[in-house]
């Protein structure tokens, strides 16, 4: 069917890319890119690649992307752990669209993230008290939504449910009105569901040949490796170098274009928003089609006719790959 005229933006590629397959799972056609250049009509999914920039930075990059920008629903794709400049980037939003509301859905049930007055948990924990809100590059202060949106003025909506989720996507199309929308890919998912009825399974070719690249440091993908059933048909990349942060992303990208360039691959399994971005610059940058999800907050994409599967570098216990290979 028609996609309709929707605006996303995400601060990193695993989240553009989780964004893209939560439409094209109800058989809304997305396209996700990594260009900054506004397009008219459509699904059009943005990676602005805001994560890691100070907090001006980010805001200018948002403010030039969706100038001249009059498209109904603007959806800001927000991390599921309050991670990045949240703050900053919807500040610039309400700048540039002062006759807009902001509402602002931060859980995701299905993984484990709700909020309750006001408050993100994730498996019942506060965030800032869990490893995620000890990461190095964006560590968080406090579990509280308000505190995370600083000076910037939001309508905040509790969930612990998914029917809390859809219930608030009902509630966001029905009031009719231009808004912006933000939260993680949980209300993303409620609002493609509403707006399409349809259903579109992932097609994939059968005992492809899939390359794993874990380029997270987050103690769940190293457990996850660890329990993977590498085989003849699942191969394991191993990063050669020292680096760090994004260094580390850009060489791990060269190093796996050589891999992929030597070998024949169907599809590459990718650990990280960083990682992901590293190798898709290294291989040239192309759009990706959004497929839709083989497991919950495993998206499916396709560029250049390769098949990734990305994930967040935190995110899923440690059967993850298995259930993976199974499902595949």
């Amino acid at each position: 069917m028609d996609s309709p005229s929707i605006f996303a933006i995400a601060d990193d590629l695993t989240g553009a890319l989780e964004v893209g397959a939560k439409f094209a799972a109800v058989d809304l056609e997305a396209q996700v890119t990594t260009k900054l250049v506004p397009r008219a009509g459509g699904i059009v999914v943005y990676d602005t690649e805001t994560r890691h920039l100070s907090g001006p930075e980010a805001a200018l990059t948002i403010a030039t992307l969706v100038q001249d920008n009059s498209q109904r629903l603007i959806y800001k794709k927000t991390d599921s752990t309050l991670r990045g400049n949240i703050s900053a980037e919807l500040g610039a939003l309400a700048r540039a669209f002062p006759d807009r509301s902001i509402v602002f859905v931060p859980a995701y049930p299905a993984l484990g993230r709700t909020v309750r007055n006001g408050e993100l948990l994730v498996d019942g924990i506060p965030v800032h008290e869990t490893p995620i809100g000890r990461d190095k590059l964006n560590p968080l202060q406090s579990s509280s939504i308000r505190a995370c949106l600083g000076l910037t003025e939001a309508k905040v909506i509790d969930g612990e449910t998914d029917a809390d989720i859809r219930a608030a996507a009902r509630q966001i199309l029905k009031d009719g009105r231009p808004l912006i929308v933000a939260g993680p890919a949980a209300i993303a998912g409620a609002l493609a569901s509403e707006l399409s009825h349809a259903k579109r399974d992932v097609e994939l070719p059968q005992k492809m040949r899939c390359l794993v690249i874990n380029g997270s440091l987050h103690p769940a993908s190293a457990e996850q490796m660890a329990h993977c059933p590498f085989d003849e048909f699942w191969h394991r990349f191993e990063y050669q170098g020292s680096d760090q942060g994004l260094d580390r992303a850009g060489m791990l990208g060269a190093q796996v274009r050589a891999v992929l360039t030597a070998s024949r691959f169907e599809a590459i399994i990718v650990f990280g928003g960083d990682t992901a971005y590293g190798i898709h610059e290294a291989l040239g940058a192309v759009d990706f089609e959004a497929c839709g999800e083989i497991l919950p907050g495993l998206p499916v994409s396709k560029s250049q006719g390769l098949y990734w599967i990305t994930k967040a570098g935190g995110f899923g216990k440690a059967d993850l790959l298995q259930r993976l290979k199974e499902k595949l």
